[in-house]
């Protein structure tokens, strides 16, 4: 990601935001979203590797997280009850139901955000 970013912008700033793993991954969190995916400070070096400066870092916290994925599912949600009649709808309301499912059972707590101001 930052070698390409490279070729984009090779002078100046940039914000990036990536998922984290806030502690080890479980099998099944790793199941859902593969090995891709870095700690904090995996991703910051390897930024630096690619020749970036982190100018500022943060991450959202566990009410931040909390609050996005139900926002996400809501707006899902709104749609099945104002549309009961929606050949869709029983279908939508069992993928949200895992997806609820996954994230309170297996990645929240473990997957987190990260956001990073880089320079170059």
């Amino acid at each position: 990601m930052f070698d390409r970013l490279s070729k984009i912008v090779p002078k100046g700033r940039v914000l990036v935001g990536d998922m984290i793993w806030n502690q080890p991954p479980t099998n099944a969190a790793l199941e859902l979203f593969g090995s891709d995916i870095l700690t904090l400070a995996e991703l910051v070096a390897a930024s630096r590797e690619t020749g970036w400066e982190v100018l500022n870092l943060g991450v959202a916290d566990q009410r931040e997280w909390d609050d996005f994925e139900s926002k996400h599912r809501a707006g899902q949600r709104v749609l099945i009850l104002e549309s009961p009649e929606s050949p869709f709808g029983q279908q939508l309301k069992e993928e949200l139901a895992k997806r609820e499912r996954d994230y309170l059972t297996v990645y929240r707590g473990l997957l987190g955000f990260a956001f990073l101001v880089l320079g170059r």
